[in-house]
């Protein structure tokens, strides 16, 4: 009996170690499309809203509809923190720019991050998807 308890143990940790190694293995790098802000389908904008991470220099840039950001990122056991965004200041019509206020807003409140069926999600610290990206 004891030694089943063993063996079952050594499963349980095998099967949570793995499940770790999984969650941590969301590749970041390269260059994502914006589909989804808060659940909803982003419109046409002047520019089409992205993301690239360079997982090299800890850097993402990209579009928020209207203008171009970048700034820097950690992304460490499944955790992801975006720093602050550098954004230009053009104006756009009022759609592109009502997408840059919602994108600004949803990238500033990640803390983790996850892939599904090729989309990448970005998440809130309650596991609300903010963003859905797609190669």
């Amino acid at each position: 009996m004891k030694k089943l308890s063993m063996i079952l143990a050594a499963v349980a940790l095998t099967l949570g170690w793995a499940w770790c190694e999984k969650k941590t293995a969301v590749d970041l790098a390269g260059e994502w499309k914006v589909v989804e802000l808060n659940g909803t389908e982003v419109p046409e904008t002047m520019q089409a809203p992205a993301l690239a991470f360079d997982t090299a220099e800890n850097t993402y840039s990209g579009a928020t509809g209207a203008n171009i950001l970048h700034g820097e990122f950690t992304f460490e056991n499944g955790n992801l923190t975006l720093g602050e965004a550098g954004v230009t200041q053009m104006m756009a019509d009022s759609i592109s720019m009502v997408v840059e206020g919602a994108y600004l807003k949803a990238i500033a409140a990640v803390k983790t991050v996850a892939e599904e069926n090729g989309s990448l999600l970005l998440k809130d610290e309650s596991g609300n998807t903010l963003v859905k990206l797609s190669k």
